[in-house]
């Protein structure tokens, strides 16, 4: 057994003749030959020493003795890639191949005297092993499975005198979340984002692939998200999943939602400019923190009352839910919010309102047609209702409101539903609110006046007949508020 070195760190170029008389002659780059006594000579090993990305590749060269003429035979290559959890990697090969047309040459071939001897072997005949032809510039890219040896020999059909060249690498792509690495198997320390926070993404080779003409790329993501937003003709904030976005690279998303290892996936088709082509797949974890709202505490009973004093401009009293004077009786709650990043926290009301009283014209109605509208704006007394929140210490958020209209002359009923969503945005540029929560509730009163005009705006001619207000729920949601117009909880 006979066994050959390479020292360098990827594979050079090497040939090797076995003559009929018994001389051996070996041609390479800083080869080493060691020598055992006993049996046969049935082949030969060359060990490479290699970077580390590739553990070990394996030249086994086949050798048969020549009876006349020296001949080269082809050596079989083997290319082991380290294991990443089942993935696949790019590799880049390139060969070349020199025809040598003195039969009985001895190395070194560069030698003076075999100029004119040798001859240039088309790149695109030069086959490698199992992985198919290099291109006409030499090479060959492929995506193979992480954590295989495969056979990439240079093979030249009917040529058996030639000498070639090979090398390799391994080209790895991967995603960065804002700039930072992630990990195919697990969630690195500084892959921690937050619902609301704006995350840009993008595949990267590396190292980069020379030679890459195109990359066109598709983007899937677990867990809720999304990567766009626009104000409507109604003023109302949607959020969406664009298409343009899912083929964009960078992409970037916003998640609405937590996870605890959430996981990105990318695939690159890639074009070179020697007409390969080749899909590259990549995936990385990352974990999304959403604040807890916990801690929904409100204040019953909830009940209807005439004011005494409060008047439209005709005189008449209102109609409230609650006293005039105090928040007894009114809507109220409140909610608790801890978060690991900071940011801000505020009430979104939608209405689904119903109001009627009669007039001397006829009927009055306020209605939003059973749709919901936003409560005065995107967010509900905004100024007074708001609350910071983050490492540093959680946030009590308190919410209030007393709906009422005037009363008619002798019928005035109101029947609204209620949607209060608990938001959240994080700090950071372009970040979106998002929902940590819904409080639902609602009034349903009737109140009559049995003497009706003129005597419609005494107050203790009122009564009310009906009242219906149930205590409010709180329920998880990750649902955008959305909403078809304006209106007022306090009518008019």
């Amino acid at each position: 057994m006979w066994q050959i070195r390479y020292d360098p760190s990827h594979i050079h170029s090497g040939l090797i003749h076995w003559y009929a008389d018994g001389r051996l002659y070996m041609t390479g780059e800083n080869l080493r030959v060691f020598s055992r006594g006993g049996g046969p000579l049935n082949g030969l090993t060359v060990t490479v020493a290699c970077d580390s990305w590739l553990r070990r590749s394996r030249l086994s060269l086949d050798t048969r003795p020549a009876r006349n003429t020296a001949w080269s035979y082809g050596s079989a290559g083997r290319m082991e890639t380290v294991s990443q959890g089942g993935a696949t990697v790019t590799c880049q090969c390139v060969a070349n191949a020199t025809e040598v047309l003195h039969k009985v040459a001895t190395p070194p071939y560069n030698a003076p005297w075999l100029q004119g001897w040798t001859r240039w072997i088309a790149p695109q005949t030069i086959q490698l092993g199992d992985l198919g032809p290099v291109g006409g510039d030499g090479f060959l890219h492929k995506v193979l499975p992480d954590g295989e040896t495969l056979d990439f020999t240079p093979r030249v059909k009917n040529e058996e005198f030639y000498h070639f060249g090979i090398n390799q690498q391994k080209h790895k792509l991967i995603i960065t979340a804002n700039g930072y690495p992630l990990a195919v198997d697990r969630v690195r320390p500084g892959a921690k984002y937050c619902v609301g926070q704006k995350l840009e993404f993008e595949a990267v080779f590396v190292p980069a692939v020379p030679n890459l003409v195109f990359a066109s790329p598709r983007w899937n993501f677990t867990g809720a998200y999304i990567n766009h937003h626009y104000t409507d003709e109604m003023g109302c904030e949607r959020y969406l999943i664009a298409p343009y976005w899912v083929t964009q690279n960078p992409t970037r998303i916003w998640y609405h939602d937590g996870q605890t290892s959430g996981t990105v996936y990318s695939g690159l088709y890639c074009d070179f400019n020697n007409g390969q082509t080749a899909f590259a797949i990549a995936r990385g974890k990352l974990k999304v923190h959403r604040p807890s709202a916990s801690n929904f505490s409100h204040r019953p009973p909830y009940y209807a009352s005439i004011t005494k004093t409060k008047t439209d401009y005709f005189g008449r009293p209102w109609l409230l839910l609650g006293e005039e004077v105090g928040t007894d009786g009114a809507m109220n709650f409140t909610v608790t919010v801890r978060s690991e990043f900071p940011g801000l926290c505020r009430w979104t009301q939608l209405i689904n309102q119903y109001r009627h009283r009669d007039e001397i014209w006829g009927a009055w109605y306020r209605t939003t047609g059973g749709d919901f509208y936003a409560d005065g704006g995107e967010f509900y007394l905004p100024d007074v209702l708001t609350e910071t929140v983050g490492p540093a210490g959680d946030a009590t958020l308190p919410f209030g409101d007393g709906p009422g209209n005037p009363v008619g002359l002798s019928v005035t009923s109101a029947v609204d539903t209620f949607e209060t969503y608990l938001r959240f945005k994080p700090d950071g540029v372009e970040s979106i609110w998002v929902t940590l929560g819904r409080v639902d509730w609602s009034w349903d009163v009737t109140a009559n006046n049995p003497l009706g005009y003129p005597y419609n705006n005494i107050p203790s001619n009122w009564t009310i007949s009906r009242s219906f207000v149930p205590e409010p729920a709180f329920v998880d949601d990750t649902f955008f508020p959305r909403w078809y117009g304006y209106a007022y909880s306090i009518g008019q």
